[in-house]
């Protein structure tokens, strides 16, 4: 069983003495004298309920897995090829790594880097949301065509264009919802 102990002040005054002994009463019987004067002990009978702080730590360490499992989530990134010329909305894609295969289609709201080459775009296709993009250095990203809407989500995205990089969407439409804006980060052209 627990136990918590505290330093008995050598001088009890009437005040210390009777709050001392209520404090006993209520604990009917759970005071454990020590032989040293200056020190009374406390057994706390065990319950459920005492493992308040257990239970907190327990929730906290929950909150953060969760926390950092939504941030992962949050952060995934979507590549292309420099030889598709597709809509943005095609199965032009890998979702998960710059590595071919790309065949799948964009999964919206996912960040997209543009690694190295020239990116070419027949337009958006579709509506299609996309997350942050990042344009690495002397990186081109160009949309040939104009080809519906280029979307956020009603977010505001980063648009990080590196040195010597442009970021040319042709006068493509650019969604009005509410809570869409852009960030330029970077030297490069948007």
């Amino acid at each position: 069983m627990p136990v918590i102990s505290r330093l008995r002040d050598k001088k009890l005054t009437v005040k210390n003495v009777a709050i001392r002994e209520a404090t006993e009463a209520k604990l009917a019987g759970h005071v454990i004298e020590d032989t040293n004067p200056y020190f009374v002990m406390l057994e706390i009978p065990h319950s459920g309920t005492n493992n308040i702080f257990v239970r907190a730590v327990a929730f906290y360490v929950c909150a953060c897995l969760v926390f950092l499992l939504m941030s992962s989530m949050a952060s995934a990134q979507s590549y292309t090829s420099t030889t598709a010329t597709t809509a943005w909305n095609t199965a032009r894609w890998n979702n998960s790594s710059d590595a071919a295969p790309y065949t799948t289609s964009f999964t919206a709201n996912n960040a997209v880097s543009f690694t190295s080459g020239t990116y070419t775009f027949a337009g958006m296709g579709a509506a299609t949301n996309v997350g942050n993009v990042t344009v690495a250095s002397g990186v081109t990203v160009n949309f040939a065509s104009i080809g519906s809407t280029y979307a956020t989500g009603g977010a505001v995205r980063t648009i990080d264009v590196g040195a010597g990089g442009l970021f040319d969407l042709n006068q493509n439409a650019l969604s009005t919802a509410a809570g869409t804006g852009f960030i330029k980060n970077g030297s490069g052209v948007f």
